[in-house]
């Protein structure tokens, strides 16, 4: 009997073992995506260390690693992110001015 619940116990231990490895794949991929997404909207790894402290940085310098070593090689298109930065949106909204001015002067020229 003593050994059947043994056996029994250390099979149900044993079944947990998978579940503890999982977290741990999943939290290693996820440190990883961060990094990738990091690079792709051009930030240095150090501040996206800072901004996932529960992340690994280990893991988070990995990930934005192997996103510049893809877009050197040209697998991954760097303009593929949609992070606009402050002055990139301001010079959007100078272009659009100007082409509001310029549409405003086509139709008095045309009056």
């Amino acid at each position: 009997m003593m050994r059947i619940l043994v056996l029994l116990l250390a099979a149900l231990m044993l079944n947990g073992c998978d579940k503890l490895a999982g977290l741990i794949d999943s939290k290693v991929a996820d440190a990883q995506a961060i990094g990738a997404a990091c690079r792709l909207a051009q930030k240095q790894p150090s501040v996206c260390m800072a901004e996932n402290p529960k992340q690994s940085p280990a893991r988070i310098l990995s990930g934005w690693q192997k996103t510049d070593d893809d877009i050197k090689n040209g697998t991954v298109d760097p303009s593929m992110s949609n992070a606009v930065r402050k002055d990139d949106e301001d010079s959007k909204d100078d272009d659009s001015k100007d082409s509001k001015d310029s549409k405003s002067s086509k139709n008095d020229k045309d009056e």
